[in-house]
């Protein structure tokens, strides 16, 4: 049964400075996840801003759900640099969900810090070996290149 304490948190996260939003994003996750209402920080992740956004996806980690996967998907939908590192490190932490592979796998080929997450996240969903594979390798895994 989700409890008030992620309300609470929750505005924490809305309208704290940086450090306040990513303690109450850790106190969420380290809540058990059948007492997390995902539905305040499904709401934070859809509007707001950059910062709270990506603490609320951060905090959604080990919350099952499809608004909750969607919610992730959104996020790295973005074009947002920082909510789709957010997004890809938070969905390497959760079970695979195949509408976010084809974003994941456009992240990771496009690089960068966003791109390594997104290859966690595809290595964890996918199987051992991404990380370590040759860059041609690596490009037919997230789905680019030639092949």
């Amino acid at each position: 049964m989700p409890s008030g304490r992620t309300r609470e948190l929750a505005g924490a996260i809305e309208s704290g400075g940086v450090l306040d939003a990513l303690r109450a994003a850790g106190q969420i996750r380290r809540l058990p996840a059948a007492r997390v209402d995902p539905r305040p920080l499904v709401g934070i992740v859809s509007g707001g801003d950059v910062l709270a956004r990506a603490a609320a996806g951060y905090a959604l980690g080990r919350v099952s759900g499809l608004a909750v996967d969607r919610a992730l998907l959104s996020l790295l939908e973005t074009g947002n640099p920082t909510l789709i590192e957010a997004a890809s490190l938070t969905l390497s932490e959760r079970r695979p969900w195949s509408p976010a592979l084809p974003a994941l796998r456009r992240e990771a080929a496009a690089g960068g810090f966003g791109g390594m997450l997104a290859e966690l996240a595809l290595d964890e969903w996918l199987g051992d070996g991404l990380a370590d594979a040759p860059p041609v390798a690596r490009a037919r895994r997230v789905g680019v290149g030639s092949g």
